[in-house]
């Protein structure tokens, strides 16, 4: 089954690459891309889940390693840099799914309104 937004026969136009660009970036980074039918949106939304699943896995950790001290942990560092690990992998991921977003956007400003 496919999922996308346009039929591949079907060019996009420029409200539906509106609604990927905000998919990409205020909902899901890789999603607007997938729906509008691009491939690279498969790893975009790979790289946004790892990211954000390592920051939550950083802050559980330290949470965990705070009530368990009952103070700062001694490590707190570590879990810093594993948080800051999980951002940048993250922040490729939706930086990526923005370009792709503003290049759709871009190859939509050339074609003329789609008639129905």
């Amino acid at each position: 089954m496919r999922i996308s937004l346009v039929r591949r026969d079907a060019p996009l136009d420029r409200r539906k690459a509106w609604a990927c660009l905000a998919l990409n970036l205020a909902a899901c980074p890789g999603l607007g891309s997938i729906l509008a039918g691009r491939l690279s949106g498969w790893c975009e939304i790979v790289f946004s889940i790892i990211g954000f699943t390592w920051i939550v896995r950083a802050f559980l950790l330290f949470i965990t390693a705070l009530f368990r001290q009952a103070h700062l942990p001694t490590d707190w560092r570590h879990h810093l840099a594993a948080a800051g690990t999980g951002l940048a992998i993250f922040a490729l991921g939706w930086l990526w799914s923005a370009l792709t977003s503003f290049l759709l956007l871009r190859s939509t400003s050339a074609l003329p309104p789609v008639m129905r």
